[in-house]
């Protein structure tokens, strides 16, 4: 799927990563699939720039991470972010839930946890 390069938001990642989402991902992805996220981009740029339980590399594709933030209800905002080679890193979807996915391995911890 090619995206275009109308960025949404840009955030830098605790590890000092900078971390784009374009507006194609936003609405013809994440809104397409979940619309009820209308308006959660700050809760999405919290869980990248502040993640509540660390970044852990994604359980099914290496260059892929993925960051969990503590909220209410469901228990965590959870953000899969593609690392580039050359480039911002570009997020691929975010989307609440209520368990951590088995299998990702912890790649940075909050100095705070």
């Amino acid at each position: 799927m090619s995206e275009t390069n109308d960025i949404l938001f840009q955030v830098t990642d605790p590890r000092g990563n900078f971390v784009i989402c374009t507006e194609e991902r936003w609405y013809g992805h994440i809104l397409a699939s979940r619309p009820f996220m209308e308006g959660w981009e700050e809760k999405v740029i919290a869980a990248i720039s502040n993640p509540t339980y660390g970044i852990y590399k994604d359980a099914q594709f290496s260059n892929r991470c993925v960051y969990y933030r503590r909220q209410r209800q469901p228990r965590y905002m959870k953000v899969i972010v593609v690392e580039t080679e050359s480039g911002p890193y570009k997020v691929v979807t975010a989307f609440p839930t209520d368990s951590m996915k088995s299998g990702e391995e912890l790649l940075w911890i909050p100095s705070n946890a």
